[in-house]
């Protein structure tokens, strides 16, 4: 099932790829023999994803925009929880750059690529199901079409190239990851509408509440 290709790493067409990659739950988390023998924190990085905001412009925080800024910003949260990722924190309070920011660590596909090649696929599909979350659960939020256009999907299309697969295998992975994300945050949408909740309330919620909320949620 798998194509080797020239260098580290294993190429994969989209219909080979088991769909129980694409599942997040937060009682399958990571492999157990991609730690086997070493820290996990060998694998992650600090990632920080936000909902994008251009400082020539105003920034708008009240209202609807807050209110999707949030949804927006737990969408990130939660597939983070969802993928055993370390949430540090999330906020919607503005800066120059950002309505909103998720900090967490992910996998770096770097690394992973380069020591457990066989297991970079989902490590890719981690990463891209929490940065496709935020702009998804706009998307549940308010129902209308997926322009898939903005920061997420430029970063995700980013992450797709560590996979090196063709355009059409990048789009439907995207597609698949679409998917179950989508479902992921319906069947969540509680522990979604908790943390934005709490966040409307305090602007910035610390990872260890993000994960207490998704838990009780």
């Amino acid at each position: 099932m798998e194509a080797k290709t020239a260098g580290s790493g294993v190429a994969y067409a989209s219909a080979q790829i088991p769909e129980a990659l694409f599942t997040a739950t937060s009682d399958c988390r990571v492999p157990a023999s991609m730690t086997s023998g070493q820290s996990l924190r060998s694998y992650s990085r600090v990632n920080i994803v936000g909902r994008g905001g251009l400082a020539d412009k105003p920034v708008t925080t009240c209202g609807h925009s807050l209110i999707r800024t949030a949804y927006h910003e737990a969408g990130h949260a939660l597939l983070a929880h969802l993928h055993g990722f370390r949430i540090m924190w999330v906020t919607i309070i503005p800066d120059v750059r950002t309505l909103g920011r998720v900090r967490s660590m992910d996998w770096e596909l770097g690394y992973v690529a380069a020591n457990q090649p066989e297991r970079l696929i989902w490590a890719v599909i981690a990463n891209l199901s929490v940065k496709l979350a935020g702009p998804l659960a706009e998307l549940v939020l308010d129902p209308g079409p997926n322009r898939r256009d903005g920061n997420d999907y430029n970063a995700a299309r980013e992450i797709m190239r560590y996979a090196r697969l063709s355009a059409h295998d990048e789009e439907a992975i995207i597609e698949r990851c679409e998917a179950t994300v989508l479902r992921g945050l319906r069947v969540h949408w509680s522990a979604v509408r908790a943390l934005v909740a709490a966040l409307l309330e305090d602007g910035r919620i610390e990872g260890l509440h993000a994960h207490e909320i998704f838990t009780a949620g």
